[in-house]
């Protein structure tokens, strides 16, 4: 799918969500919703050849810190998507939470990463 027709498809999303928005208030949520999934998933669809590219390179190699970080930005994508679709429910505070959940789980991924860095400083110091 080309760039032109996402974005006309996310204009389209955006104005039938608009148009019930006055009528059928759940509607026009499903249909954001629908529209943000859609275009995540033309991203996803646009990002899949970089993807493989950087998996075949760290097949062959053992960069375990930069699978963790990878790691660590996908939970970041995913946990925006998700808060921002609370948010246009109209649930910023669970929006806020799924935020808080995130971070505690790019902190825990990141783990492996820190201890490192920890014991490195701890090296360093002793």
């Amino acid at each position: 799918m080309n760039f032109v027709s996402v974005l006309g498809a996310g204009i389209v999303f955006s104005i039938i969500a608009l148009v019930l928005k006055d009528k059928k208030r759940e509607y026009a949520l499903l249909v954001s919703i629908g529209g943000g999934i859609f275009i995540a998933l033309a991203a996803l669809s646009l990002l899949t050849p970089v993807l493989d590219s950087v998996k075949a390179f760290l097949s062959d190699t053992d960069f375990q810190n930069i699978k963790i970080v990878i790691r660590a930005l996908g939970i970041g994508y995913l946990t925006e998507f998700a808060a921002d679709a609370a948010k246009d429910a109209g649930e910023a505070s669970l929006a806020s939470k799924i935020e808080m959940f995130g971070k505690a789980a790019v902190i825990a991924v990141s783990l492996p990463i820190l201890t490192g860095l920890f014991e490195a400083i701890k090296d360093l110091l002793l």
